[in-house]
């Protein structure tokens, strides 16, 4: 996959684990927001005896007229306090 989505989502979220990204796109979809995923699977960063696994990420990509809702709901749904 390339580092930007080929839709018109073109602003990344940011790069989630596998649980937060869950709840992320659950509570996304429950405000019919689009997005796009991006798996990064972690591989390049896995060390000699180390598992890629564990790194396993997903970027989320949202378009820009979306980028302060999703924001919102990011912050809501993932406790985070600026």
């Amino acid at each position: 996959m390339s580092d930007i989505p080929s839709s018109d989502c073109e602003h990344c979220l940011g790069s989630f684990e596998m649980r937060d990204a869950r709840q992320l796109l659950a509570a996304l979809e429950y405000v019919n927001l689009p997005f796009e995923i991006e798996d990064a699977d972690g591989i390049a960063q896995a060390g000699q005896y180390g598992s890629a696994g564990q790194m396993t990420r997903m970027r989320v990509w949202v378009r820009p007229q979306d980028q302060e809702m999703a924001e919102r709901v990011m912050n809501a749904v993932l406790k985070i306090t600026t």
